[in-house]
């Protein structure tokens, strides 16, 4: 069974939306580098690169910074937490995240998971298979989290060391892999585990493995910074991200600068724009997603 072959699959796996932001925003980050130049990244004359993502009202009425989180706040999914894989869902393939490595066994009715090492919360606390089993056994104690219905295939989830975790199926369905590795975002164990219900947890100091964090957060602003610790930080190539609110499209339209705009089709044929200009020694980039956008 190839990662291809598992968007052959029937409608039952459901594709998170919410994975979307994060996607555009590896694509707003290769635009930054691309017309950006030599001022795109910080340098030793002090550029700094910014990525402005407009957000709705709804995004910061309360501090959902965690993924499971019934309102998750704007950019935490991606940005501060983090997959075991990420899905394109274009083409299909696999790209290892927080795990490096999947096989099945020669019934698809298990699969073992290998864990990436020297990987921290941005605490500066280890990441393992602890972690990861945690996850899918919390959405199977509060069932509210598993939105994605993944324990409707799982049997058993376990990490019988700290880079590996097994998962056990009911019965074999290989594109439920789809859901598990690519929309299922980690949580530490060493923070969730004394909350309760995830759906319910507030916070506004997430805890992730994400090429961000959180740094600052109120009811109309967001901002991550890039998170000198990830375990790839070199290839993280926007220094902040910032998630302004905008009450419509209109509020939006009268802030953007008027240098340069790129068009993204999205499902309604509407454009969303993206300019992109200097302001002192700072390199920003400003973008409004449709409510409609799809992946591209």
């Amino acid at each position: 069974m190839t990662p291809n072959s598992l968007f052959a699959a029937p409608s039952r796996v459901k594709i998170k939306s919410t994975a979307l932001v994060f996607t555009l925003l590896v694509i707003f980050t290769l635009i930054l580098t691309a017309c950006g130049g030599g001022n795109s990244t910080t340098s030793s004359t002090g550029t700094k690169a910014v990525l402005k993502v407009a957000a709705q009202s709804y995004d910061f009425a309360q501090s959902g910074f965690n993924p499971f989180n019934t309102h998750t706040n704007a950019g935490v999914q991606g940005l501060v937490y983090e997959t075991l894989y990420f899905v394109n869902v274009n083409d299909g393939s696999f790209t290892p995240m927080l795990a490096t490595d999947y096989k099945w066994n020669s019934d698809n009715t298990q699969v073992t998971f290998t864990m990436r090492q020297n990987v921290k919360w941005n605490d500066g606390k280890p990441f393992s298979a602890d972690d990861v089993a945690f996850t899918f056994n919390m959405m199977k104690q509060f069932p509210a989290a598993d939105s994605l219905g993944v324990w409707s295939f799982l049997k058993d989830v376990t990490a019988p060391d700290a880079n590996t975790v097994v998962m056990t199926f009911q019965k074999a369905y290989p594109p439920v892999l789809v859901n598990i590795a690519g929309h299922v975002y980690i949580i530490p164990k060493h923070v969730f585990a004394s909350v309760g219900d995830p759906t319910k947890f507030l916070t506004d100091h997430p805890v992730g493995t994400g090429p961000f964090t959180l740094t600052r957060y109120q009811p109309d602003l967001a901002v991550y910074d890039k998170n000198p610790n990830y375990w790839q930080v070199g290839r993280v190539k926007v220094d902040e991200i910032r998630f302004p609110e905008y009450k419509d499209n209109s509020t939006l339209q009268l802030a953007l600068p008027r240098v340069m705009s790129i068009g993204l089709a999205t499902s309604q044929q509407r454009s969303s724009r993206t300019s992109l200009r200097k302001i002192q020694h700072t390199t920003t980039s400003s973008w409004m997603p449709s409510t409609s956008t799809q992946y591209v």
